[in-house]
């Protein structure tokens, strides 16, 4: 997990809305990211693409299985836009 994840910020120079990531992830897609609460507990956190810019995803949090996790300084909860590196998702069904 490199840098900071940032709350509804927008980066600057937007690329066009067809843009995906390296890892092939875009505008609509659904993506996960498996953390840990309390070191212990496993979750998937899931999210929905709504924008692709300078490589960076804008995350609209849809689910973290009843959990607050705290993530690059951001608490997470369904509804939460975080703009992150793609790094730590994966397409998810």
């Amino acid at each position: 997990m490199q840098g900071m994840a940032t709350r509804d910020s927008t980066p600057p120079k937007p690329t066009p809305p067809a843009a995906r990531t390296a890892r092939g992830m875009g505008i609509g897609d659904k993506v996960c990211m498996t953390g840990r609460m309390a070191l212990i507990l496993e979750i998937t956190i899931t999210g929905y693409v709504e924008d692709v810019r300078n490589g960076r995803l804008k995350i609209r949090i849809a689910d973290t299985q009843g959990t607050t996790p705290h993530y690059k300084g951001v608490s997470l909860s369904p509804g939460v836009i975080i703009w992150d590196d793609p790094s730590g998702w994966y397409l998810c069904n």
